[in-house]
């Protein structure tokens, strides 16, 4: 009985040192970040998009930028977008 608590707390003290190393964090994003709009300009999602690529830069120091998809419908603009992700 003594033997199994032992090894309870050898993986106790193993899972604690574990989680306790140090990582060294990378910055990011190391590009600037593209806002994705699949609407047209000049609607309520533009605006929004606008607004929020306005401020995003001061809360957490990258650059954004709006990237528009002005198309009729909005799985033809996520099949294009989808083809940009990789």
């Amino acid at each position: 009985m003594l033997e199994r608590s032992y090894g309870y707390i050898a993986a106790a003290m193993l899972a604690v040192a574990a989680c306790g190393a140090p990582v060294n964090a990378q910055t990011y994003p190391t590009k600037p970040i593209r806002l994705i709009v699949p609407y047209p300009p000049g609607g309520g999602t533009d605006f929004v998009a606008r607004i929020v690529a306005l401020k995003l830069p001061d809360a957490i120091g990258q650059n954004v930028v709006i990237d528009k998809h002005d198309v009729l419908r909005l799985d033809v603009a996520c099949r294009d977008i989808a083809g940009h992700i990789r």
